[in-house]
């Protein structure tokens, strides 16, 4: 059976190995403000974008009429994959110059970088994009960058290690908990802790 992995999956293993396991498992978790609050802002977000958004290509057909006509051309929630990974990316913006890759978060954490290398990561292998790619964590509320990067090659070995340790303890069956400080805003506790 060949595994894939939704690419939303690795800031909780990053969190949480255990919580990633149930996430993968479709257990239910409590909703939590944060969770809410960021399926508005996304839902928010997507409802500007679609009041705009007046151009329907593929990401092939944008990246030539970027280079061709020096055209800026925005897609939200778009989706990628490669073999392994599978996601939707907050925003990507096809330019002369390269490609953005831009994830609307709270704040910047590792385990969102390491989403946003992923993003990057299965664009580039899944499309062969050869361009330069920027990934950066736009701040909710107020969506300014908070954190930019240019992926490179140590981005794509992160993804790989990450990825590794996760279809490994999903051959194992075998996903540690963690405790302490990482429970408290947890949409598991009452499924770890009762």
């Amino acid at each position: 059976m060949e595994i894939r992995i939704p690419i939303s999956i690795l800031p909780s293993y990053a969190y949480c190995p255990y919580k990633a396991y149930l996430e993968l498992s479709g257990v239910e978790g409590a909703e939590t403000k944060e969770l809410i609050m960021g399926r508005k802002w996304h839902d928010l977000l997507q409802k500007e974008y679609e009041s705009k958004s007046n151009i329907l290509t593929s990401i092939e057909e944008a990246r030539k009429m970027a280079k061709e006509k020096e055209l800026y051309i925005i897609f939200r929630e778009l989706p990628v994959e490669n073999e392994i990974l599978y996601g939707k990316i907050d925003e990507v913006w096809i330019t002369p110059v390269g490609i953005f890759i831009w994830d609307d978060k709270p704040k910047v954490w590792f385990g969102y970088k390491l989403q946003l290398m992923a993003y990057a990561y299965a664009m580039t292998t899944g499309y062969g994009i050869k361009e330069r790619v920027v990934i950066g964590i736009r701040e909710l509320p107020n969506r300014k960058i908070a954190w930019k990067d240019l992926f490179k090659r140590k981005h794509e070995k992160l993804v790989e290690k990450f990825v590794s340790r996760l279809l490994n303890n999903l051959e194992r069956g075998e996903f540690k908990k963690r405790s302490g400080k990482f429970c408290k805003k947890c949409k598991y506790k009452k499924v770890c802790y009762g």
